[in-house]
Order: structure tokens, then C-alpha cells, then sequence
């Protein structure tokens, strides 16, 4: 097992800076089990995984919320952290999201965040995405592989504000 930073001689205990979150299931598609250890202290599988950096310790360290709120000494982690958690719950609930169509030629689609997305079925095991009347060039497998993927894309737009 692998000593905890927080008992790693010289290791800074504070004034650490926030540089990132990462969402190992949504982001990367890992499942529990999977999920990576804290470095400060050790703690097993993190889903959300928080980078920060200090400029008296060579390599940016990956740690758990509560290790980064403590490290940095500010509300920036659990903010982020949040942010996430409602983010991935959204994602989750826009595959069951009631306004689901079928078309006539037996394709699902709806209107969200005003985009249009159509999920346009080319064979029982291959789908593509149709956004804003735009078709995507990627196929996905199964009818939820392109419902998630059209859901990060819509975000992806409305975090831009197109």
C-alpha cells in the first residue's frame, strides 16, 4: 500500500491551489472499483478526482473533496464538486426524459436546451446523432451510448452559448 502524502516529509499542508475536477464514471467511464485513491490521504475509489498544485511540490496531486477543501483552504472543490454531481444526474435523467419521440421512420428525438437531437437508427446496433440538422460522423452501438453523447454535446454548446 502506498504512505499517504499527507505523511511524506516536506508535503505542504496548505496553500495548495484548485486546478480542476474530473468525473472518472462520466468523464472516463470508469465504475466503481475502478475509481482512483486520494493522495493525501489514501482514501480508496474517488469518483471525483480534484487536481491541485503548490509551488513547493513538483507534481500536481489528485485527492478527494475533503482533502482539497482542507489543502486550499477555500469552498472552490466543493463547489466544483457539486457542480458535477448535478451535471451527472441530469445526464442520467435525460435518457428518461418524457418528451421522447419516435418519428415515422423509427427514430427517437426531442427538443432540449432548445437543440434539436435526433438519435437516427441505421441498424439494430448502429446509431448516430443529428443535431440542429447537423449528422455527426461517430456511430455508437446502442440507442444510450448516443443519447449520453448527444446530452454532452448539447451541454458542450449551451456551456459555449451556441
Amino acid at each position: 500500500m502506498k504512505s499517504p502524502l499527507k505523511s511524506t516529509p516536506g508535503c505542504p499542508k496548505t496553500g495548495w491551489e484548485w486546478v480542476r475536477v474530473v468525473d472518472l464514471h462520466d468523464d472516463e467511464g470508469k465504475e466503481y472499483g475502478d475509481y482512483e485513491e486520494c493522495e493525501y490521504c489514501t482514501k480508496e475509489q474517488i469518483r471525483y478526482v480534484h487536481y491541485l498544485r503548490h509551488p513547493d511540490w513538483k507534481n500536481t496531486i489528485s485527492v478527494g473533496c475533503i482533502c482539497a477543501s482542507l489543502l486550499t483552504g477555500n469552498g472552490r472543490a466543493e463547489e466544483e464538486e457539486q457542480r458535477l454531481r448535478k451535471l451527472a444526474q441530469r445526464r442520467t435523467n435525460f435518457l428518461r426524459l418524457k418528451s421522447w419521440r419516435t418519428s415515422a421512420k423509427g427514430n427517437m428525438w426531442i427538443e432540449y436546451q432548445d437543440h434539436h437531437i435526433i438519435i437516427v437508427r441505421l441498424s439494430p446496433v448502429k446509431y448516430r446523432l443529428r443535431i440542429d440538422g447537423q449528422l455527426g460522423k461517430l456511430t455508437f452501438s446502442d440507442k444510450q451510448r448516443a443519447m449520453l453523447r448527444a446530452f454532452d454535446v448539447v451541454m458542450q454548446k449551451v456551456s459555449r452559448g451556441c
